[in-house]
């Protein structure tokens, strides 16, 4: 145990958690064996039987009236202690590095299947190889090893569940677990496309992809050539269906994307093609050009900008 300070000591070292027992003992050589120590324990849990404690900084002031200079091992006081110790000339020796993540980023609201980040960098006292884990939906989703047990790190996860959760990174050493620090998310309903499919013959691809976005609760509207002046439209998804006659702005504004073929395209007049290329340059619509023929339709928005490579 070590002796209690004299109310006269001028000088005392002052223990906070992370404090290396090698530093006190190179601190007391110099300063000499009869230095009290005491301990900084603001919880019981926190206190050590071995060390004189003190609940606060404002009681070091009343048991330690003649004291001018305070020497603080380890992580330091916290920021509300500290004006407690006005006056005081404190000496820090941090020189026992915390084991944890320094910083961490991430989305907040992720978006329900997107790929989704979270990055930052670790340090750990003591070298080493560390294992990173991202623990999410009840599992370990992703992991990078730190042969040194310093550096930045990337996990990656795609949220398969809308709403609230709680995410987690975990730093193991071998079996040991050193740190586990919260990531809470609020992962967003994917909003669908509205896709109004465009089709001069009927084909597997489109009828494919047709029923591949209606699964997925995507709104599709398709017209389909029969012959000619005869088409087959069908809605999915979709409400209140728009009628599918010219292509105006009206009914452009009803979807996010267009997805049509060469055929389709060429055989629009010029009001259809101009409420098209309107929608693609104000940021309003999308177009998807099946690549189905040898050249690039006229009427296609940006189309003189490239051109097809044959493969």
């Amino acid at each position: 145990a070590r002796p209690a300070a004299a109310p006269g000591a001028t000088a005392a070292v002052l223990l906070t958690a992370g404090y290396s027992p090698d530093t006190l003992a190179a601190l007391l050589a110099r300063l000499g064996p009869g230095t009290p120590v005491w301990r900084f324990a603001p919880t019981k849990t926190t206190a050590a039987p071995d060390t004189p404690t003190f609940r606060n900084t404002s009681a070091i002031r009343a048991k330690l009236p003649g004291l001018r200079r305070l020497h603080v091992l380890g992580w330091g006081l916290p920021a509300a202690d500290v004006p407690a110790l006005v006056g005081l000339e404190l000496r820090a020796h941090a020189d026992a590095p915390e084991t944890g993540f320094g910083q961490a980023a991430w989305q907040a609201r992720p978006t329900l299947g997107e790929a989704w980040t979270v990055n930052g960098s670790f340090a750990a006292a003591e070298a080493g190889p560390v294992w990173l884990r991202l623990h999410a939906a009840g599992a370990a989703r992703d992991s990078v090893r730190l042969p040194k047990g310093s550096g930045t790190f990337r996990l990656r996860f795609t949220p398969r569940a809308a709403g609230r959760a709680l995410y987690a990174l975990e730093a193991r050493r071998d079996s040991r677990q050193l740190v586990r620090e919260p990531v809470p998310v609020e992962v967003r309903a994917a909003e669908p496309l509205r896709v109004l499919l465009l089709a001069a013959a009927p084909s597997f691809e489109l009828r494919f992809l047709k029923n591949y976005l209606a699964g997925r609760q995507y709104p599709v509207a398709l017209r389909t050539g029969l012959s000619r002046g005869l088409t087959q439209t069908e809605f999915l998804n979709l409400p209140n269906p728009p009628a599918l006659g010219s292509l105006t702005p009206a009914l452009l504004a009803r979807f996010d994307v267009v997805v049509t073929d060469a055929a389709t395209l060429a055989s629009f007049g010029g009001a259809e093609t101009a409420a098209l290329r309107a929608a693609v340059a104000n940021g309003t619509g999308g177009l998807l050009l099946v690549a189905d023929a040898p050249t690039l339709p006229r009427q296609l928005p940006g189309g003189a900008a490239f051109g097809l490579q044959a493969r």
